[in-house]
């Protein structure tokens, strides 16, 4: 193992961020506040969804390599 794919594994740890984004009931199980009369136990975890596709998009970039041909 090659010290720079060591330091690439370290962006892996941003894809826990969705995980206790939605994971937790607590951060999204009130009304309050609405956006665009949408309470939030609605438009919070469909921000997750848009949030965990840029999430994944960047990791990716990040730890695939020059083009994805790393092997």
């Amino acid at each position: 193992m090659n010290p720079s794919s060591t330091g690439k594994r370290g962006w892996l740890w941003l894809l826990l961020l969705p995980f206790i984004g939605v994971g937790w009931p607590g951060f999204y199980t009130s009304v309050n506040p609405e956006v665009w009369g949408f309470p939030k136990f609605y438009w919070y975890p469909i921000l997750w969804i848009v949030l965990t596709g840029i999430i994944t998009w960047i990791v990716y970039g990040l730890t695939s390599g020059a083009g994805g041909t790393e092997q």
